[in-house]
């Protein structure tokens, strides 16, 4: 059996910042082989983590860099599109590393530094990358994932909604456009259809848009 890499991506309630997770777990026979331990690659092997969010609809990415020591990062710098690296050491609350539910990595947070991209509702996908070096040579893992964030544009939808008339069919009938584009943004993105998937949930943020009913909540 070997590391088998798993993380997830998720949101808070309030939709402000896009978290990871690492859900790998320890290494337990039978449940959980594919986890850190001594069959595998324990948490003390790792030396070096790599993540790199890309903003999909934006075509940009960040890249996060930390170094390990025992399960404690050591170092930490982030880069947007392959620029220069800034020091986001001193901004972490945490140097636990796996990052796990008690201390999740913010990949979206202005903390870090206010060039990145502004946080909004579009497919992000993510890198995620451990090394280690069991020999003369580093060995680097790798898992990927992606989440179709829809925040924003589920709460407008929603709200436009709830506030028409019921006895008015035709606004009705035209809220079904932006309800139909918000789910088919879902399908594209279930089935990886990540330019379909921020197509459908743009043309679903403009009807929004034009109608105020808004999309900031």
């Amino acid at each position: 059996m070997s590391l088998s890499l798993e993380i997830q991506l998720y949101t808070e309630k309030s939709c402000d910042d896009l978290f990871l997770e690492d859900m790998t777990g320890l290494y337990v026979a039978g449940t959980n082989e594919g986890g850190y331990g001594p069959l595998n690659v324990t948490i003390n092997d790792i030396t070096q983590v790599f993540v790199e969010v890309n903003y999909t609809a934006l075509g940009v990415s960040t890249l996060f860099t930390f170094d390990v020591t025992n399960g404690l990062i050591t170092s930490a710098g982030l880069s947007l599109d392959g620029g220069a690296v800034t020091d986001i050491y001193p901004f972490m609350t945490s140097y636990d590393w796996p990052f796990t539910s008690t201390n999740p990595l913010n990949l979206t947070t202005h903390i870090w530094t206010n060039t990145l991209p502004t946080f909004d509702d579009m497919v992000y996908t993510v890198e995620y990358s451990v090394v280690y070096t069991p020999g003369s040579s580093p060995v680097t893992i790798t898992t990927e994932s992606s989440s179709l964030i829809d925040c924003k544009t589920c709460c407008c939808v929603s709200k436009k909604s709830v506030t028409i008339d019921m006895n008015n069919t035709e606004a009705l009938v035209a809220m079904l456009v932006p309800t139909a584009y918000l789910q088919t943004a879902k399908f594209a993105a279930d089935n990886g259809l990540i330019e379909k998937a921020n197509a459908y949930i743009q043309k679903a943020k403009d009807i929004c848009d034009q109608n105020n009913c808004g999309c900031g909540c």
